[in-house]
C-alpha cells in the first residue's frame, strides 16, 4: 500500500488518518485501526447521511508509476469513482457519497489491477442539539461567538448546535449549602462514614439543578451553569475549567481561573462531549493510558479539537449505561463499590476489596474473577 490520503481545506467533513499513537494499542478500538498491510493503516473519512464530500489523495510510493493510470473504486474490479487528477500538484480529488447511518464502504486506489491504497468511508445521521448557558456569576457571554465556535468544532462530524443564554439565575446563590457560602460550586460530598469524597453529583450540584428547574419550568436540551470556580478536596480547584457527567443534562463551566472566549468554547465543546455524546477522555486506561496532554483531541486536556473515527461511532451510538462512572471517569474496585463478574453481572460487596487471581480463564478487562472475604 503506497497511497497516502490527506485532509484538504475544501473538505467539509471529518478525516482521521489513523496514525495517532494514543489509540493504536487500545483493544477496544482495534477494529478501527488494524493495519491492512505491513505498516499501513487505512484512514477514515466521514460523510454524513444525505451529504457528499471529497478527499484528496497523493502517491508516496517508491516505485515510478504513471499517475494518470491510477483509478479509485469501491472494489478493485468495479467501476471507477469520480476523481480529478491535478497534474501540477500531483494529487487526486475523489468525490464521495454517503450511505445509510452506521454503514461504511472502502475506496481502493488501483494501479494496473493492484490495490496500492485504501480509504474507509463511514456515514452517520446528522444531529442537532440545544445548549443553554446559565450564568450564575457576572461574566458576559457572547451567544453568537460561542455558537459559531462550537459549530466550528462539531460541524465537521455532522453536529449542529443552537446556543442560548438564560440570565434568570445571575447572582442567585440560594443553592449553596449553609456551610459553603463562598460562591464556589462544591465538587465533593460526604461519604457514608462522614469523610469528604469526590462525587459524580454533589449536594450543591443537585441544589443548583433543583433551583434552576423551579425557575425555568420545562427543560429543553442540555444546560451549563457558568460559575466562578469549584471547591474540591483541597480547597478551591484552580485548574478545573468544567465538569459534566456522561449522559447528563447538566454541566458546569468555571470561568474565574482563566477566562477567554476561545477557552470557554473549547471547554463547552469538551463537556458536552461527555454529557451528550458520552465520550471518555483520551487518557482513560482503556484508550490512551499515560497520554494526558499528549494529543490534539477534544477529549484531552490540551487545546486541540480533533475527534477520531471511533469517537464518531460513539457519538452516533452514545453509551446507555453510565451509572458506574465516578467523579474521575469511573474508577472501579474500591471497597463498597459496584463490581462486575466475567459475564458482566453487577454486584456490591462491602467486606473486602481484595480480588482473587484467575488462574484458569482470563476475565474480560473491567471484570473480576473472584473476591476474597475478610474473616
Amino acid at each position: 500500500m503506497a497511497i497516502y490520503t490527506l485532509s484538504a481545506e475544501r473538505e467539509k467533513y471529518a478525516f482521521d488518518n489513523g496514525q495517532e499513537k494514543w489509540y493504536k494499542k487500545s483493544v477496544k478500538v482495534d477494529r478501527f485501526y488494524k493495519p491492512v498491510a505491513k505498516g499501513y493503516i487505512a484512514p477514515w473519512k466521514l460523510v454524513p447521511v444525505g451529504e457528499n464530500d471529497v478527499v484528496t489523495a497523493k502517491y508516496e510510493g517508491s516505485k515510478n508509476i504513471d499517475l494518470k493510470k491510477v483509478r479509485f473504486a469501491s472494489e478493485p474490479n468495479t467501476a471507477a469513482l469520480p476523481a480529478k487528477f491535478n497534474e501540477a500538484e500531483q494529487t487526486w480529488t475523489i468525490s464521495l457519497r454517503s450511505v445509510s447511518s452506521g454503514a461504511s464502504y472502502d475506496v481502493f486506489a488501483v494501479y494496473e489491477g493492484v490495490a496500492i491504497g485504501k480509504l474507509r468511508v463511514v456515514s452517520y445521521a446528522k444531529q442537532q442539539h440545544k445548549v443553554t448557558l446559565v450564568p450564575i456569576n457576572e461574566v458576559r457571554l457572547d451567544k453568537t461567538t460561542i455558537e459559531q465556535g462550537l459549530n466550528a468544532i462539531y460541524n465537521p462530524v455532522g453536529v449542529q448546535f443552537t446556543v442560548n443564554v438564560d440570565e434568570r439565575m445571575r447572582g442567585n446563590y440560594s443553592w449553596e449549602t449553609k456551610t459553603e457560602k463562598d460562591s464556589l460550586l462544591g465538587v465533593v460530598g460526604k461519604s457514608f462514614l462522614g469523610y469528604d469524597k469526590e462525587l459524580k453529583e454533589t449536594p450543591e450540584m443537585l441544589n443548583l439543578q433543583k433551583t434552576y428547574q423551579q425557575e425555568a419550568g420545562t427543560l429543553d436540551g442540555v444546560y451549563l451553569f457558568v460559575l466562578n470556580g469549584a471547591k474540591g478536596l483541597e480547597g478551591q480547584n484552580k485548574d478545573l475549567l468544567g465538569e459534566m457527567p456522561r449522559k447528563s443534562r447538566f454541566g458546569y463551566i468555571f470561568t474565574a481561573n482563566s477566562y477567554n472566549t476561545t477557552s470557554l468554547v473549547r471547554t463547552i465543546a469538551h463537556e458536552v462531549g461527555h454529557g451528550i455524546f458520552t465520550l471518555q477522555h483520551t487518557f482513560d486506561n482503556e484508550y490512551g493510558k499515560g497520554t494526558l496532554k499528549e494529543t490534539e483531541n477534544l477529549l484531552d486536556y490540551n487545546e486541540g479539537t480533533d475527534l477520531a473515527a471511533f469517537q464518531w461511532n460513539v457519538m452516533a451510538n452514545p453509551a446507555v449505561f453510565t451509572t458506574m462512572d465516578k467523579a474521575n471517569d469511573g474508577k472501579l474496585g474500591k471497597k463498597g463499590s459496584i463490581w462486575l463478574t466475567p459475564d458482566w453481572a453487577l454486584f456490591v460487596y462491602d467486606n473486602s476489596n481484595i480480588t482473587g487471581n484467575d488462574t484458569i480463564t482470563k476475565a474480560p478487562n473491567g471484570t473480576i474473577y473472584s473476591i476474597k472475604r475478610k474473616w
